[in-house]
């Protein structure tokens, strides 16, 4: 599936991604997004080029089949970078997508409020008035000099089982 990059209209492709982990993750490639929704029989991820647009540049509908793990929906969207902003609508059995409202990603890692209206949601009119996610590049150190150390493998092996 080919998508448009907003700054310039050269086609992005899309690929079934992985399932974990849930969120948006950025690589040198570029992003896959992962969405748990146990009870979605269609799913549909919103890209928006900046906090401020009207309507997405792009609507990537997920296929069960190939864009589904478990109860995760998830896609890769080559090329995509740091900056989008990104919703998803899920419609359940007997449910359509053209009454689903727009949804914030649990796992995102910075959010936008620039075009939130809470009564417009409370409505039910959630169309372009929802909280964004930003696909944003996770630091390990959240730039703070005191960070725990990342995980290390033990070099002890670990005892299961005690004798009492």
């Amino acid at each position: 599936m080919a998508l448009l990059r907003p700054e310039t209209g050269s086609p992005c492709t899309t690929r079934p991604g992985r399932h974990l982990p849930p969120g948006a993750t950025l690589d040198a490639r570029g992003v896959n997004f992962s969405l748990l929704a146990r009870q979605a029989v269609v799913v549909e991820m919103r890209l928006y080029a900046s906090a401020t647009s009207e309507e997405p540049f792009q609507v990537v509908r997920l296929d069960p089949d190939g864009h589904r793990t478990f109860a995760f929906w998830h896609v890769f969207v080559e090329g995509l970078g740091t900056g989008v902003f990104y919703t998803w609508r899920v419609a359940g059995p007997g449910q359509s997508l053209d009454s689903a409202p727009e949804l914030l990603d649990p796992w995102a890692r910075a959010v936008s409020d620039e075009r939130w209206d809470r009564r417009a949601a409370l409505a039910g009119r959630t169309r372009g008035n929802s909280l964004r996610a930003i696909v944003a590049a996770l630091r390990a150190d959240f730039g703070l000099s005191s960070a725990p150390p990342p995980l290390q493998p033990a070099r002890e092996p670990v005892q299961l089982a005690f004798a009492w």
